[in-house]
């Protein structure tokens, strides 16, 4: 059956990464595709330049910047109510290689109608396959015991050497596919959220209305790789992406929102120190130091006095 995929592209004052984004989806191998892109109030010509090069793309603009968040419940609302089967999420700035779409369309034939997938994310002009998948290799979320399922390491290595379809807790919303069920069992993204945690809230939520979320590796999505850096916290390694201040108060703010909706105190207490230990490397080590951690701090504080019920 030749299925109508919705591919909505979030975007603000990305232009050059649309415009290569939006080449990209053309390349697909799968054709009965529809590109739609939300444009967050940019205000570089992205509108002006995707309308003149594309004009086969739907343009939806919002007069604010309503974050990643905000614009994809916008575009997945559009995409619902005109009828489309599946939904393809990208970033302005995440490319997917040619057979992405239809990996996961085969994929997602093996499972229920409401079943979230996710592609492997992996360096921006990357031509090793196996290097190193941003988003973390864990188990399913279960919601009655309120924690994720972890992995063990022999486990974790035998998933990924052999590019496994496996169940976790949450795939990024770049490169999130999924059936219009999900829309009406589980709603839209979180706007409140802004940017940051949003995918992540909207797939615990996902397992909490009995929705399975998967991450299929032999789907790919190419994105640009940001300053990286491990920290130790209590003898483990915790991956981090550096993130200027502004986007740190979100990171801060929406990790302790999420941790509060739907794990244990304990992991509350965790994410807490967590956050402290990175901001203050951001005080140690960046620029911006009074910045960070004026926002680390209020971000802190706001995810822990914000009333944020499971909806």
């Amino acid at each position: 059956m030749d299925f109508k995929i919705a591919v909505l592209i979030v975007s603000y004052n990305r232009k050059e990464f649309v415009l290569k984004n939006i080449i990209a989806v053309n390349r697909s191998t799968y054709k009965n595709i529809s590109l739609i892109v939300f444009d967050n109030g940019s205000t570089d010509g992205t509108i002006e330049s995707v309308s003149s090069q594309f004009p086969n793309v739907t343009l939806i603009s919002s007069k604010e910047n309503l974050g990643g968040a905000g614009g994809f419940s916008k575009a997945l609302e559009y995409a619902y109510t005109h009828d489309f089967d599946y939904m393809f999420c990208l970033d302005d700035d995440g490319c997917p290689k040619e057979d992405c779409i239809q990996i996961l369309l085969n994929e997602h034939g093996k499972h229920d109608k409401a079943t979230i997938l996710g592609p492997k994310i992996l360096p921006l002009n990357s031509k090793d396959e196996d290097a190193k998948h941003f988003w973390p290799v864990n188990g399913k979320y279960d919601p009655q015991q309120k924690k994720i399922m972890e992995f063990n390491t022999q486990e974790k290595q035998r998933l990924v050497l052999e590019e496994a379809t496996y169940e976790t807790a949450s795939v990024a919303l770049l490169g999130m596919f999924m059936h219009r069920s999900v829309i009406k069992i589980n709603g839209l993204p979180d706007k409140d959220l802004f940017i940051t945690g949003d995918d992540v809230d909207f797939c615990l939520r996902a397992w909490s209305n009995n929705i399975r979320v998967c991450l299929v590796q032999k789907a790919i999505v190419y994105h640009p790789q940001g300053k990286n850096i491990q920290l130790s916290f209590f003898n483990k390694k915790i991956d981090f992406m550096v993130l200027p201040p502004w986007k740190l108060y979100y990171y801060i703010r929406n990790s302790i929102l999420v941790t509060r909706k739907y794990f244990k105190f304990g992991q509350l207490l965790k994410t807490l120190m967590i956050s402290f230990t990175i901001i203050v490397h951001h005080l140690i080590h960046e620029k911006q130091k009074l910045s960070s951690l004026k926002n680390g701090i209020s971000g802190m504080l706001k995810g822990l006095t914000k009333t944020y019920e499971i909806k």
